[in-house]
């Protein structure tokens, strides 16, 4: 069965969700096991545009960018857009221009058993592991530049749990958080980033089955982020950990997080998926 999931990111500040298509078994038949975290799905389209003048940035990059954006990313000019990256390592463009590749990479499809998103996670992880991305690099840079560097690291991180790499993207969420809270009022005043942090490092304990540790984290989460548009996506989570945890009291949680969904985002995708299990 062949289904559409997304995968939210942060695009220069701005929430942005991205469908991928995926295979993936009948949801009624993965509820059955032990279900994996799930993504919540809105959807908002992207739109292609050449970005604002940017500080600190020479004149041949800005140039190179605006040629690269106006012809749009397609697998025949993927290697110059890698190249670009290659060519102004640390950049702020060449940090946009990362995460431009790695959406190209998120909207491939999986084909001969081959993940494109692998691909682009050891890609993304060779360039941060070089000295032009060093944290220390950024210690003196603008604001929006080093938001760039955060932003493009937390993609970086999505995209190591959604292929399995839980470990890897809690390290990097945990140096994204060390790194962010240095510049403690900037951090402070960027809630959405810190949302999408939290749920991607609930999203990895979900993942590696430690559902104890994530049913805390996903408690947390609902209740920090009350507002949040991934509440959904916490909270059906949140109901299949206890489920797992199993005690009486963790019995009673389930129910009262599926009621929750069932009441408060009942047209939700998530909400959905309880329907079905509970027919």
């Amino acid at each position: 069965m062949r289904i559409k999931l997304s995968l939210f990111i942060v695009l220069s500040g701005v929430v942005v969700f991205i469908p991928l298509a995926v295979s993936q078994p009948d949801p009624e038949l993965v509820e059955q096991a032990v279900p994996r975290p799930i993504i919540p799905k809105p959807i908002v389209p992207r739109p292609v545009t050449a970005p604002q003048p940017v500080q600190n940035d020479p004149g041949p990059n800005v140039e190179a960018y605006r040629r690269l954006a106006q012809s749009g990313l397609s697998q025949s000019n993927l290697a110059a857009n890698q190249d670009f990256v290659d060519r102004f390592p640390g950049s702020q463009l060449s940090l946009r221009r990362m995460r431009d590749i790695a959406v190209f990479f998120l909207l491939k499809d999986q084909t001969d058993g081959n993940n494109p998103l692998e691909t682009c996670a050891r890609w993304m992880e060779t360039r941060f592991s070089s000295e032009a991305y060093s944290w220390n690099r950024y210690m003196t840079a603008t604001d929006s530049h080093f938001l760039d560097r955060v932003e493009t690291h937390l993609l970086l991180a999505r995209i190591l749990a959604s292929v399995g790499k839980y470990d890897h993207a809690l390290r990097a969420l945990t140096e994204i958080q060390t790194e962010g809270e240095k510049r403690s009022a900037l951090w402070n005043s960027r809630s959405d980033i810190r949302e999408l942090l939290d749920f991607t490092r609930c999203w990895c304990f979900d993942g590696n089955q430690d559902f104890q540790t994530a049913l805390s984290l996903y408690e947390q989460f609902l209740r920090d982020y009350p507002s949040s548009t991934l509440q959904p996506g916490a909270l059906r989570n949140a109901a299949t950990c206890a489920e797992q945890v199993g005690p009486q009291s963790d019995r009673s949680k389930t129910e009262n997080y599926r009621s929750r969904l069932a009441e408060e985002y009942s047209g939700s995708p998530e909400a959905t998926v309880i329907k079905r299990r509970s027919r």
